[in-house]
């Protein structure tokens, strides 16, 4: 479970466990090959993919999950987008419900909504401010580089 971060693609929990679950499936086959791999960082990845405990299975078993896997992550990769923007309204709607608990409530709904967009957008102007000076940074190295 290593520390690798892309800029490429748009953080998202589905996205996360994917990618976790593809790095489970290569370690796994490696683990079956007899590479020295811990079986606690195995677990680890396992439990942090979600996915069901699989700790009898073969090399041969191994393999098609190891193939399935990587189509899934690039399909999810393709969908990274509509990933965060869900991500960012559930996001926004348990801050609301945490910071408002009283509009939990069913007759409260439509004032749940409005606080919802109101922090969606806030949450969503936060995330192109930082782009944007994350552009800008690169901007500015790479004219000072030259």
């Amino acid at each position: 479970m290593g520390k690798r971060v892309t800029k490429r693609y748009e953080w998202s929990p589905q996205l996360k466990r994917q990618v976790l679950a593809h790095q489970y499936w290569k370690l796994r086959l490696k683990y079956s090959k007899g590479c020295n791999i811990p079986w606690s960082k195995l677990e680890n990845l396992r439990a942090s993919a979600q996915l069901p405990d699989h700790a009898q299975l073969t090399e041969q078993q191994i393999i098609p999950f190891l193939v399935n896997s990587a189509p899934q992550l690039k399909i999810q990769q393709k969908q990274h987008k509509s990933f965060r923007a869900a991500y960012l309204e559930d996001l926004a709607n348990a801050i609301v419900i945490m910071s408002s608990p009283h509009l939990e409530a069913p007759h409260m709904e439509h004032a749940r909504t409005l606080h919802g967009k109101q922090r969606l957008q806030m949450l969503i102007a936060r995330e192109n401010s930082r782009n944007l000076f994350r552009k800008l940074g690169h901007i500015l190295r790479g004219s000072t580089a030259n």
